[in-house]
């Protein structure tokens, strides 16, 4: 599963920890450029996610939203999405 973090919100939490994008990928175990999608809000893996929100020392919920790719939500509908997003905000 995939999933669009907050930009802007991770950039002014990396900053307010003192943290170049180098510093954060090498504290999350990711490469820079992943940190540089981030900030782009560009779709990135669920995992991914989860290892920037521990380096920044918080939860998913607040940096985080899922994504799905348009064919696969008209096939999951509504009611999935849902289910998914509740799952998501659960981790």
């Amino acid at each position: 599963m995939r999933m669009v973090m907050n930009g802007k919100r991770v950039q002014e939490l990396r900053e307010d920890k003192g943290l170049s994008k180098q510093a954060l990928a090498e504290a999350a175990g990711i490469n820079r450029g992943t940190v540089r999608r981030i900030e782009r809000e560009e779709p990135i893996r669920v995992k991914t996610a989860k290892k920037v929100g521990a380096a920044l020392e918080v939860n998913l919920r607040t940096i985080g939203q899922p994504y799905y790719e348009p064919e696969r939500a008209a096939i999951m509908g509504a009611v999935a999405a849902e289910f998914h997003l509740e799952r998501l905000q659960r981790a």
